[in-house]
């Protein structure tokens, strides 16, 4: 029975002695989306008519627009962007959430939008009124 605990016994004991190139902190094979944050200036910036805009409420619901997406599901969301398109292949995205928003859900819009090949995002965020 000792002979078959050794290996998990040598392994604890020799844990402390492995070198960080054992556990490289870079490229482990992960997502990476890439965006452009916005600058802080005192003015609020406005969607251009070209660029399509997602509203993320506190709840997590997605707009395009003044539409709702039907649910927050990622394959909803990705139908709805591609439908709010249309024959545009490539246009500036803005998301924007407030503050209570869940970071899941700002997460979904990054990937959905990732996903389609849309790489010109910008990130903005809304004051929660008090």
């Amino acid at each position: 029975m000792l002979a078959a605990a050794m290996p998990a016994i040598v392994g604890f004991l020799a844990f402390p002695t492995l070198t960080p190139q054992f556990f490289p902190e870079v490229d482990r094979n992960q997502f990476h989306i890439q965006i452009e944050l916005p600058e802080a200036t005192a003015e609020a910036s406005k969607p251009d008519d070209e660029s399509l805009e997602i509203l993320i409420d506190a709840q997590g619901r997605y707009f395009l627009g003044e539409q709702q997406v039907v649910n927050t599901e990622l394959n909803t969301l990705k139908g709805a962007i591609r439908e709010a398109l249309g024959e545009r292949e490539s246009v500036p995205v803005m998301i924007r959430a407030d503050a209570r928003t869940p970071h899941q859900a700002v997460v979904r819009a990054l990937d959905a939008t990732s996903q389609l090949g849309l790489v010109n995002i910008s990130l903005a965020t809304s004051k929660i009124e008090e």
